[in-house]
């Protein structure tokens, strides 16, 4: 493995990738807003923020789950997480003064479908290598198959 890729792999290693994603998430919805005027957009861009930071959420969570095999029961998991750790955040927010609201969820359940969706993608061609970066065979996985 080259230098540049082992210094971004050792970066963005999934589970702390995705610790780090889920603190940022958290700490970005617990500052309390200023009052200010209401946006006349057809999608709020609160919105559309809520849904990035849910899509990358469960792309980071497809990725950090290494179980179960089954990619799309992976991708079903991390949406699941990710819907449910952005109705725990807006159980919270009453609690800190902002306002809870069913659109950031429903933004926040978009986003997480749409990141799924490209985790699965981003994993498809992928096959697990061994600690020399080589793809590991079929031999090395105890006779299973990869297929999904």
């Amino acid at each position: 493995m080259n230098a540049p890729r082992r210094l971004v792999s050792t970066i963005f290693r999934p589970r702390p990738a995705l610790a780090a994603w889920l603190v940022l998430v958290f700490i970005a919805s617990s500052i309390p807003l200023p009052e200010g005027a209401e946006v006349d957009f057809p999608v709020r861009p609160d919105r559309i923020l809520h849904g990035l930071a849910y899509a990358v959420l469960a792309v980071l969570a497809v990725r950090a789950l290494r179980r179960p095999r089954d990619r799309r029961a992976r991708a079903a998991a991390a949406v699941l997480g990710a819907v449910a750790y952005g109705a725990l955040i807006e159980g919270w927010q009453p609690l800190i003064g902002r306002t809870a609201e069913w659109g950031d969820l429903v933004a926040d359940a978009v986003g997480a479908v749409l990141g799924g969706l490209v985790g699965v993608a981003a994993c498809l061609g992928h096959r697990p290598r061994n600690r020399n970066g080589q793809e590991r065979s079929d031999h090395d996985l105890g006779g299973r198959s990869q297929a999904d």
